[in-house]
């Protein structure tokens, strides 16, 4: 009877241990999910960032080369008008 009773302690035993150690196991599964999201949200923040600069950038160079023609442009109106005023005058 004591050795049936032992027999069923140890198996009790080890059952708990398998359910200890099923539980452990997942709780590292989630744990490494868990970071693994993370680690992409990380990512993915970084490359919004990388993206909103870089259209920063561009946006300005835009602008800088848009004001670039405007100054083009009314410097050719200047340059034509004064080659039309010494035409006239010749």
């Amino acid at each position: 009877m004591t050795e049936s009773l032992d027999i069923t302690r140890r198996s009790q035993n080890q059952l708990l241990w398998i359910i200890v150690f099923v539980i452990i196991s997942f709780l590292a599964y989630i744990f490494f999910q868990l970071e693994d999201t993370h680690t992409a949200l990380e990512i993915e923040t970084a490359l919004h960032d990388e993206r909103k600069a870089s259209e920063q950038k561009y946006k300005t160079l835009s602008e800088e080369l848009h004001e670039a023609n405007e100054l083009k442009e009314l410097f050719l109106d200047i340059v034509s008008h004064d080659l039309k005023t010494l035409q006239v005058s010749f």
